[in-house]
């Protein structure tokens, strides 16, 4: 019973989709058309009424078969427009790619008040291909623009943690881990957009969060090695003995403190990774610390030999 009421079940099932949205895909307002699952719908009726077609002749069931011959005829026809409407609803058509379907078709092409599919599905099927390549370059270019801004957005929750250093009435930053993991994955994939063939609109900006990735990526490496540099040498320079001993190096070491205190200061103002990092001239100044402190470190060397 089960197996014979079946064919009835996907007949009407079908033919109840197929109707309610071949007729919104045709006549609804254009921007409220969702053609996200349009050719897995036109798909699906295509193959259920072939199937339900082949058990109503089996069963010798003129009338019903009728019914479902003339459905599976309508979705036939509609096939072909199906890369045409994907096409023009893909997410991300914007005005630029309308004016290159409308010098592409020779007509003037632009969803306005009232604009449905059916108004313009005998003048399109015959660009089935311009349409479908606008829309792809669409959906691509919107697929790049979407994960800039994820990328964008992802870094406002990544922070900084400051950790109290000994006595010494400042701080360390406790840990880069979440900002490294987050770095390596969001470089390589805007190296990727570099590369891609559809980052035209967007080319500036890829680069521009390309370098400002690149710079935190430096930044960050250039703060773990002065931190540690800092780290190792604040006791020692803490002890008035170091400092009549090496007065040279002491007078040095404490420019460099003072200038860490500061920055921490100012990080722990703002902790978020990405506005800490890209503060302008903040590169510069650990490069010149770690030269500087690493100068510090030679001479307390020579010192202890």
């Amino acid at each position: 019973m089960g197996k014979d009421f079946k064919a009835y079940f996907d007949l009407w099932t079908v033919v109840e989709e197929w109707k309610k949205n071949h007729h919104g895909w045709l006549n609804d307002p254009f921007d409220e058309v969702d053609a996200t699952n349009i050719e897995e719908i036109v798909e699906n009726a295509n193959k259920t009424m072939a199937q339900v077609i082949r058990f109503f002749r089996d069963k010798e069931l003129p009338a019903i078969l009728s019914i479902a011959e003339t459905v599976k005829k309508e979705v036939e026809a509609f096939r072909p427009h199906v890369p045409v409407l994907c096409g023009l609803r893909t997410m991300g058509m914007q005005d630029r790619h309308w004016d290159m379907l409308t010098q592409a078709v020779g007509f003037q092409l632009k969803p306005y008040e009232g604009f449905t599919y059916a108004t313009m599905e005998d003048k399109l099927i015959e660009h089935t291909e311009v349409v479908a390549d606008v829309g792809e370059k669409a959906g691509k270019e919107h697929g790049i623009e979407t994960s800039l801004s994820k990328m964008k957005t992802e870094w406002v929750s990544i922070e900084l943690s400051f950790k109290p250093f000994k006595n010494t009435g400042t701080s360390t930053v406790f840990g880069f881990d979440d900002a490294i993991a987050m770095l390596d994955e969001h470089t390589v994939l805007t190296q990727t957009m570099q590369f891609s063939p559809f980052r035209g609109p967007f080319e500036e900006e890829i680069d521009e969060w390309n370098s400002a990735l690149l710079n935190m990526m430096d930044t960050i490496d250039m703060w773990m090695k002065v931190q540690n540099a800092w780290m190792y040498l604040q006791p020692i320079f803490d002890a008035p003995d170091i400092q009549k001993q090496l007065p040279f190096e002491n007078k040095k070491f404490k420019g460099q403190d003072k200038q860490w205190r500061n920055i921490i200061n100012q990080s722990m103002e703002d902790p978020n990774c990405l506005a800490a990092c890209s503060k302008e001239g903040l590169l510069t100044k650990f490069v010149d610390a770690e030269k500087t402190l690493d100068q510090v470190k030679r001479g307390l060397m020579d010192y202890l030999e």
